[in-house]
């Protein structure tokens, strides 16, 4: 990478995955990126090393922001390494974690375990107080009673509290007391409150989010210590913000408090950039398909909308198991997770039969033919035996890739099934690629959407490489295939603003004559919001508000949230109100393919506003060619599916691509961070914001049924 000149000031996003860790940065006038292998055993490890690919040397003062993904909050509740969590409730709620929902994941497995609660029941302790559901206090917090409990919890030695009470949500009160007495007795221990957290009904929900709050937040403030210090030890003078689930990038001060949001920051990212990717190419519903070393990631966002999700699980005992892990109540962008990526190890099942993932080999020990002690086959050994990959060209040059590796694993996983290296590597190619085709076709009709009117955005180390077969398999009609695409996630860090959020539970009946409450408490969020921004950012007024609600009619059990139309309050509460807020939540119901129920009440239960800064960046990376050269770097056998053998292909550089040329499969595009498959049934051009954009022009052969 070309040395940086000190006076310029970058701004950075640094996505962490389980395989690599990904940099993206932007000096006002131009982008550069780095690519390295994670170091999970110090994340800072590999931040560093990526920074020091965009800017040679240890000097990061030309670093003004840098804005950071993390797996840092799964990683702790998945391994159990957070901290000894104890917990307070309202006297008679104390199994509330164990008992859970009324609820099995798999109805027919008989010894179903359910993910142990992170905190156990003899760190759980019973308070005397109580507050009624309309919020009033019955019995208000004993200060000595909190007092002795707090003795009991340094004997146990204790790192962190949570505190949930009854219907706190509507009157914390006595959630802030017990914070007060707990503090003031013992200011070292960390306290998370369910007010702060997650202001929403539903204790079990509740509390279990509250208790990951408690147990992650004094590992994420180890690591952004550490993180902090690593930096300062390189002269980077700059902002550290972090992005949470639900697309927004916040300082460390707020990442600490609310840890819990920390969960999806840098898959939201991802989603985050193809939106915005997809808005400026002029399509409105896209498929945001992210494909890393160890998951894939599907969003969908109809009419350029992300989906809103209320409720994110961790820790799941079956990975793609809905309902087998710990449910958290924090906003988010709303994602399909498949336990397929260019990592994922391939067998032979109990049956006898070929099966791939959701296991990882990750970035340690890593795919065999990194020659790093990996000793199982995997996508990526599948995808280089036939021919996607330069064993001398993976990662830009960096990283060499051993054939003879990826050989010896692949001929005896097929010893085993009977069959030859070539064929076990184009049927785990052929399984993978299904396996991400099924659920990707089921995920979009879910959000009612149609496949065939889809774009998908592909992205990732291996989104580029399987579009074309997933898209084939669906019935989508065009790929999308971003400016390096390989590092979009990290890029998507930078497309986010600063922002802060606040949340109001309450129980408005849609209907009701008297809205002014409503409007009253929303103006409330308002100046809260402001004042928080001034408060953080020294920012007078947001530049962005977006209002969200949770709404449901009377009687279900799930809400639905969603953004409210820009303006939707401009009106106040004239006689129009009560038409024009059923109506959007009437819009949205219909938008994911369900009937209103117009002669049902509907209810509204939670209302969100967010105040967002300015983007650090305004847009993506742009077109990237070289002023000559018509693009050819080579010819290479490689394996397509729906030939069911191997075709001499052209292989092109990205940067080398034609402006306005319109190109037929078969074809590999390579860059530095991935390779873009075109097939047989396909023909590639260079749109003016140097996408490469991939028209199906045969689309039906082999399309997967649902399920």
């Amino acid at each position: 990478m070309p040395t940086t000149e000190a006076k310029k000031c970058w701004h950075v996003g640094v996505d962490v995955g389980g395989t690599f860790t990904d940099a993206a940065a932007f000096d006002g006038t131009s982008w550069t990126f780095a690519k390295v292998l994670s170091t999970p055993e110090a994340p800072e490890k590999g931040i560093l090393a990526a920074l020091q690919q965009i800017h040679a040397g240890t000097d990061l003062s030309p670093f003004a922001t840098l804005v950071h993904g993390s797996t840092i909050v799964p990683n702790a509740v998945i391994e159990r390494k957070g901290a000894r969590t104890a917990l307070l409730v309202t006297r008679g709620f104390r199994d509330m974690l164990s008992i859970g929902r009324e609820f099995r994941f798999d109805t027919y497995d008989l010894s179903l375990d359910k993910p142990a609660p992170l905190s156990a029941r003899d760190h759980i302790f019973e308070i005397d107080e109580r507050s009624l559901s309309d919020g009033r206090v019955l019995q208000q917090v004993d200060d000595d009673q909190v007092r002795a409990v707090v003795q009991a919890l340094r004997r146990k030695e204790i790192a962190s509290i949570a505190i949930v009470f009854l219907h706190s949500y509507l009157n914390p009160e006595n959630e802030k007391r017990a914070r007060r007495v707990i503090e003031a007795e013992w200011p070292e221990v960390v306290v998370s409150v369910s007010h702060e957290v997650t202001a929403s009904i539903g204790e079990y929900v509740r509390a279990s989010t509250t208790v990951t709050n408690a147990y992650v937040r004094p590992v994420v403030r180890a690591y952004l210590r550490k993180l902090a210090a690593a930096l300062e030890q390189r002269s980077f003078g700059g902002k550290l913000f972090l992005m949470f689930s639900q697309g927004a990038t916040v300082d460390v001060a707020t990442a600490d408090k609310l840890a819990v949001n920390l969960l999806e920051g840098g898959t939201s990212a991802g989603a985050i950039a193809a939106a915005q990717i997809g808005a400026v190419a002029g399509e409105r519903d896209i498929v945001s398909f992210d494909v890393g070393g160890t998951t894939a990631k599907v969003c969908v966002c109809l009419g350029g909308r992300l989906p809103r999700a209320r409720e994110l699980e961790i820790a799941r005992q079956r990975r793609l198991k809905p309902g087998s892990g710990l449910p958290v109540r924090i906003d988010g962008i709303e994602m399909l997770e498949i336990g397929a990526g260019g990592g994922s190890i391939a067998r032979m099942d109990e049956a006898g039969w070929l099966s791939v993932g959701p296991d990882s080999a990750g970035s340690v020990p890593g795919p065999a033919c990194y020659g790093r002690g990996g000793e199982q086959p995997t996508v990526t050994d599948a995808n280089l035996m036939l021919g996607y990959f330069d064993p001398d060209g993976f990662a830009g040059g960096a990283m060499r890739l051993s054939r003879a590796r990826a050989a010896g694993t692949l001929a005896d996983l097929g010893r085993r099934l009977s069959v030859g290296v070539e064929e076990v590597a184009a049927s785990i190619l052929d399984l993978v690629n299904a396996q991400m085709a099924s659920a990707v076709r089921v995920h979009i009709i879910e959000r009612g959407g149609d496949p065939e009117k889809a774009t998908i955005i592909a992205f990732g180390g291996g989104g580029p490489l399987h579009a074309y077969e997933v898209a084939r398999l669906v019935g989508c009609r065009r790929i999308i295939v971003p400016p390096r695409a390989g590092v979009a996630s990290a890029i998507g860090l930078l497309l986010t603003p600063p922002a802060i959020e606040r949340s109001l539970a309450l129980h408005h009946r849609v209907g009701d004559d008297d809205n002014h409450g409503l409007l009253q408490a929303i103006g409330g969020l308002f100046d809260a919001v402001q004042a928080e921004l001034r408060e953080r950012y020294r920012q007078a007024a947001a530049v962005d508000l977006l209002l969200f609600a949770e709404m449901l009619y009377v009687g279900q059990g799930h809400e639905i949230v969603f953004q409210l139309p820009r303006g939707f309050l401009d009106a106040g509460a004239d006689e129009t109100f009560n038409d024009r807020l059923r109506g959007a939540f009437e819009t949205e119901y219909a938008a994911r393919g369900l009937q209103p129920m117009r002669s049902m009440s509907v209810l509204m239960t939670r209302i969100t506003l967010r105040g967002a800064l300015d983007r650090f960046v305004d847009h993506p990376p742009g077109i990237e060619r070289s002023a000559a050269g018509n693009g050819a770097t080579g010819r290479r056998d490689v394996y397509f599916p729906e030939a069911k053998h191997r075709l001499e292909v052209t292989v092109l550089a990205r940067t080398e691509i034609p402006l306005g040329i319109t190109m037929a499969g078969p074809m590999l595009i390579e860059e530095a961070e991935t390779t873009t498959v075109v097939g047989p049934s396909a023909e590639v051009w260079l749109d003016p914001q140097g996408n490469l954009v991939i028209d199906m022009i045969a689309r039906t052969a082999d399309r997967v049924a649902p399920g």
